[in-house]
């Protein structure tokens, strides 16, 4: 049987949850030893909406994106989110649970899937084939982690996408995979990448981290990087 196409099914009733404030976040800072990273930094974000920050290296895309997911505690300020809302997060760096277990191990984790349906639900993307689910996880490489990130990510069906970097490791047959799951996921989704191709197919709005704070960006996302890549250096925007 063909595999499945990737679809990402939130946990919540979108039409119920439209005019919600899903994400709000307050007044938020975050310094370390006196450096300020994010700098008073505020807004909400409702359902349905699509952004991607975008900035350099450093600039606080993902202590932002840390910080929402309730991984790291600001400073100061607050981050708000709705009642019954999961967050899925999905980070740069391709870590995963159980990294001394099996695939299969490692995707079920916290996820309450046992036996043939945690199988059936780990291969039916087409992800993974059913030899390399007793794989250990330490020797698969920074793309195949990635995929099982993204495994993961489709099992907890969450109402709410942090992406960060989320093209970082896949090939191009997984990233066209992605990209069609993100176009058709009705919840809201906020995400940083320095990926331009990735960047200018996202059908949202575009923010950027400057000097610790948001600057909102109009237009779409392919829009304004013209106007970014004309007004700064390409070293300042560091988007490839």
């Amino acid at each position: 049987r063909p595999p499945s196409a990737l679809r990402i099914l939130p946990s919540f009733d979108v039409a119920e949850a439209r005019s919600a404030e899903i994400i709000s976040v307050a007044n938020l800072t975050q310094s370390w030893d006196g450096d300020v990273v994010l700098d008073d930094v505020s807004f909400v974000i409702g359902s349905g909406e699509r952004i991607v920050l975008v900035g350099p290296n450093g600039a606080g895309k993902s202590t932002l994106l840390n910080i929402i997911a309730g991984r790291l505690q600001p400073t100061t300020g607050d981050v708000h989110v709705a009642r019954g809302i999961h967050l899925g997060y999905l980070d740069q760096s391709a870590d995963i649970p159980g990294q001394s277990g099996t695939v299969l191990d490692a995707y079920r984790q916290g996820l309450g899937l046992h036996g043939q349906d945690a199988i059936d639900e780990l291969i039916r993307y087409g992800l993974f084939t059913i030899e390399d689910l007793a794989r250990p996880v330490s020797v698969l490489s920074a793309g195949q982690r990635r995929k099982l990130q993204i495994a993961r990510l489709l099992a907890e069906q969450p109402a709410v996408l942090l992406l960060d970097e989320p093209t970082n490791h896949l090939s191009f047959d997984v990233l066209t995979k992605l990209e069609h799951a993100l176009a058709e996921y009705p919840g809201p989704i906020l995400a940083a990448s320095h990926d331009r191709w990735f960047i200018e197919r996202f059908a949202g709005r575009l923010w950027e981290v400057r000097d610790g704070r948001i600057v909102v960006h109009h237009g779409s996302p392919a829009d304004a990087l013209e106007h970014l890549s004309k007004a700064m250096p390409a070293s300042s925007m560091d988007v490839s």
